[in-house]
């Protein structure tokens, strides 16, 4: 997906909120409003359709889109696809006491913060944070800036 697609899903989709964060050695601090409706000590992390960006889901809510995709027909390779970013490379973390999340280097990467996995844990990174009503999505600022800057 080019970089004007990007831009245009981003743009054309309305959110609840909208907070920044820096993700330092690793961790992101999620702002209590993004925490207060999961009910949960863990949250689900993977990619998104669109590269550059991560959602986060309530282990209810990735229940509920993990059953709406496996119902859909696998010979579509859109719906592989789908299967592959948001199902097959989904990870279940843990939220700390100081509601911090761990992000894992790839999935640093997937935000355009380097390619180097061992350098780029320990570099801090500011991103936005969106909530919407049943996920929550991370955008590096930089190119939250180039859709709404």
């Amino acid at each position: 997906m080019d970089k004007e697609e990007r831009r245009r899903r981003l743009a054309s989709n309305p959110y609840e909120a909208m907070y920044t964060a820096n993700i330092s050695d690793g961790y992101l601090t999620l702002p209590l409003e993004c925490l207060k409706d999961l009910n949960s000590k863990s949250i689900f992390i993977t990619f998104s359709l669109e590269e550059g960006m991560l959602r986060l889901y309530s282990p209810e809510s990735f229940e509920n889109v993990r059953h709406n995709i496996e119902c859909l027909n696998f010979l579509n390779p859109k719906v592989r696809l789908l299967k592959r970013r948001i199902i097959g490379c989904a990870v279940e973390i843990e939220i700390n006491d100081e509601n911090q999340v761990y992000i894992h280097p790839e999935f640093l990467t997937e935000l355009g913060f380097g390619t180097n996995q061992e350098t780029i844990e320990n570099e801090t990174f500011s991103v936005v944070i969106l909530k919407y009503s049943y996920v929550i999505l991370i955008v590096s600022s930089s190119l939250f800036e180039e859709v709404y800057g």
